[in-house]
């Protein structure tokens, strides 16, 4: 079929116009085989660039953030906000105009935060000025002081001023009070304390018995329970839970510490038939491992008890799930009945160890809620969800495909929200591993129901480092079953290539045939390789 001449002249002019279109498309974007390899710096500038946007076009935009950092002041701090719609203007163009913003403020200091950067410190008198003159500002996004620990940390922050114990709750205990309590405690006792134990001690009965002694190991968190505990055990018995392994220990400290108490005063709960509801005579103290608080949890409740101590209370955290593990779930009932608690434990939070008093160094303060809402509860929030809100960095994991769980409580009416809440917390996999606002929360923790010490704060208080030689006497058949394990994980751990401490040579594991004794050496090295055998069973 022929065409037609004006059908001819159409299709020729749909060829130019294809032609001029690629053309024009390659000058813009230049060699197509350019983009598979490095191209050269040029001077000339990339046509690209004049189709882009340019970055001047961003609005500068950043977050102020609001954190009390001691009892009496608060910090203000400029920080990048997340994404790409808005331009940073960075941190001494922020600082200068917030202090241009807050001229008729006066500052305490300049200081660096904990993330490295600068902020500016101000009284904490003059924090509602401070936020009222901020929130006029659109190109800011403020992000406030939770008003619980604004309200609790102005109530404490007198007694800070004024360098001077003032109660502010129903519970406390004037110094006046606290006296009188302390001239219950037998004077060896009293004498045995080191001054910061004294100090422990009395920062427990000004808060009524409730408090957290997260003292560094080996600073006596013991004996200053039990002291707090002797200022009250004329209203009723004393309930002790702690680890199994550390039953006997308690029962040992206790009869040390605690001459008017006899032996047969203090019941240590081992199984069922330990329960104390048996005994015609309720103990004054019971001794009982968390396991076994939850099977005897009834008869737990059932009893009034005048003061509770939490040893090792780092086992009493915060999980994700709505619902805690049976043995947790024990522990906050029978807190809740009680009306003094005291807590130990020298990690209250299962991460890195501190370098100051609730200072991480990796952050994770989600475990600790449970242990503070025993002693003051609602203090950090309603519901461990909402404490997370504002003191952990909350993020949102994805799933085995690379998808971001979504909200699963859009997909409920409203009425069920909070319960959809807390399921999609625990479903979608969040991540509260880190926190944010540490150093407030440490003065919130600090001010009201935790006293934490390291050895390097209260070394000159120490007394010094005591030596001391022990030597065992065993029988010939002790000897040879002591010195067969002992070489039995010693030979593990060199098959596995570990090292178990002591050396056990051939001189080490001589017998003084005169009297029968090990060297102290030996049995230490037995000591140590028992150690490792139990861990290794367990």
């Amino acid at each position: 079929m022929e065409i037609t001449e004006e059908q001819r002249k159409r299709s020729e002019a749909n060829r130019i116009a294809a032609l001029a279109k690629r053309k024009a498309t390659e000058a813009i974007k230049g060699d197509a085989w350019k983009l598979f390899k490095c191209r050269k710096v040029s001077s000339e500038p990339d046509p690209l660039q004049k189709l882009a946007k340019p970055s001047n076009s961003l609005p500068e935009r950043f977050r102020v953030r609001l954190e009390i950092c001691s009892p009496d002041s608060f910090c203000v701090t400029p920080e990048p906000l997340p994404g790409l719609d808005s331009l940073y203007p960075g941190e001494k163009e922020c600082l200068k105009k917030l202090s241009s913003w807050l001229s008729y403020v006066v500052p305490s200091h300049y200081t660096q935060n904990q993330g490295g950067g600068a902020a500016c410190v101000y009284k904490l008198r003059d924090y509602d000025i401070v936020l009222k003159c901020l929130k006029k500002f659109k190109d800011i996004e403020l992000q406030e002081i939770p008003w619980r620990t604004l309200t609790v940390i102005q109530k404490f922050s007198h007694s800070f001023c004024v360098e001077r114990w003032i109660p502010c709750m129903p519970d406390h205990l004037s110094d006046e009070n606290v006296d009188v309590l302390l001239k219950k405690l037998p004077h060896f006792l009293f004498d045995a304390l080191l001054p910061f134990q004294h100090e422990g001690v009395r920062f427990g009965l000004r808060r009524g018995g409730s408090c957290l002694i997260a003292d560094e190991m080996g600073l006596g968190k013991t004996i200053q329970a039990i002291a707090i505990a002797c200022c009250f055990m004329n209203e009723g018995p004393i309930l002790v839970v702690c680890p199994a392994i550390l039953r006997f220990s308690w029962a040992e400290e206790l009869e040390r510490w605690l001459p008017l108490v006899s032996p047969l005063d203090i019941h240590l709960v081992f199984g069922h038939q330990d329960n104390p509801s048996h005994l015609t005579r309720w103990p004054r103290v019971v001794v009982i491992s968390y396991t076994m608080l939850h099977r005897l949890r009834k008869s737990m409740l059932e009893q009034e008890w005048a003061l509770l101590i939490v040893d090792e209370s780092q086992h009493v955290r915060s999980t994700k799930k709505p619902s805690e593990p049976e043995e947790i779930q024990a522990v906050l009932d029978v807190a809740a009945k009680v009306k003094r608690r005291v807590l130990l434990s020298g990690t209250p939070s299962l991460s890195r160890l501190y370098t100051r008093p609730l200072e991480y160094c990796d952050r994770r303060p989600f475990d600790i809620f449970h242990q503070i809402n025993i002693l003051w509860s609602g203090l950090l929030g309603n519901s461990k969800y909402e404490f997370a809100k504002d003191y952990c960095a909350v993020k949102l994991n994805r799933g085995y495909q690379g998808k971001t769980f979504q909200h699963y409580g859009r997909k409920h009416g409203h009425k069920k929200l909070l319960i959809s809440l807390a399921v999609w917390l625990f479903r979608s996999g969040l991540d509260f591993s880190k926190g944010v606002r540490l150093e407030e929360l440490n003065v919130l923790l600090t001010q009201t129901v935790m006293v934490r010490r390291l050895k390097e704060h209260v070394m000159l208080q120490l007394p010094p480092k005591r030596r001391q030689v022990i030597r065992l006497v065993l029988k010939r058949s002790e000897i040879i079953v002591a010195v067969a394990s002992a070489m039995a994980v010693t030979n593990k751990f060199t098959k596995s290539g570990q090292e178990i401490g002591p050396v056990m040579n051939d001189a080490t594991c001589e017998i003084d045939a005169n009297s029968g004794r090990l060297p102290v050496n030996f049995i230490s090295g037995i000591a140590v390789s028992r150690f490792s055998l139990d861990n290794i069973s367990s």
